[in-house]
């Protein structure tokens, strides 16, 4: 086989994995908006998301509150986002050993109630049991300042987010700070995303002002 060959039947590959992602992704959000429209049906799928939500608790905490600092509030989080994050797990496009085996074996509507409930769920500030080292020098109020300017403008004032873009209100100021420097340093799991020239802007101490800040918020 040639190398043309196979660099032939790597980009078909990939494009028909991003057409069955998309139309994975089409067919969830079309449940989710149906079960949305329905308050009856909404409170079922939630139901269902909590039963399911016992394969979370141990990292993210069972009412989707974390216990780590490295790993993401669920609580308060945009279905839709939660939805996407899914997908991209199962597809490959981001990886985690653990995420990616678990969302591999959700079914579409499992994730979709997943979401849902966790959505629900009331998102808390983390605490941490000790002081992390690493952001010993940052400003809340300086973090304020920067997100005002450069980043309210799609997460919102308070930064809930909306529709995909994610709530980053409460979020752990460890994961903040690691995940704006994935995006900074173009890491495979964050490198496609209007995120990356945004962060690349930022200094490493306006990133660690910006991560207090948020963590702070509720």
């Amino acid at each position: 086989m040639s190398k043309f060959t196979i660099k032939l039947w790597v980009l078909c590959s990939a494009l028909l994995l991003a057409f069955q992602t998309q139309a994975d992704l089409n067919q969830q959000y079309k449940l989710l908006e149906t079960i949305q429209t329905n308050p009856q049906t909404l409170i079922e799928s939630a139901k269902q998301g909590e039963e399911k939500a016992s394969l979370c608790g141990f990292c993210h905490g069972v009412d989707g509150n974390t216990k780590r600092d490295f790993i993401p509030n669920l609580a308060g989080q945009n279905a839709k986002y939660l939805i996407n994050q899914f997908e991209q797990f199962a597809s490959g496009k981001r990886k985690n050993y653990v995420m990616s085996q678990l969302a591999d074996k959700l079914s579409l509507e499992e994730r979709v109630n997943l979401a849902i409930h966790f959505s629900q769920q009331e998102a808390k500030p983390f605490v941490p049991k000790k002081p992390n080292k690493k952001l010993a020098d940052a400003s809340s109020q300086n973090g304020q300042t920067e997100f005002q300017a450069k980043c309210q403008m799609c997460h919102g004032v308070k930064a809930e987010g909306w529709d995909q873009l994610p709530r980053l209100a409460s979020q752990p100021a460890e994961y903040l700070m690691k995940t704006l420097n994935k995006f900074k340093t173009d890491h495979r799991d964050r490198n496609q995303s209007p995120m990356t020239s945004i962060a690349k802007q930022l200094t490493d101490q306006e990133i660690r002002d910006i991560a207090v800040f948020l963590s702070g918020l509720q």
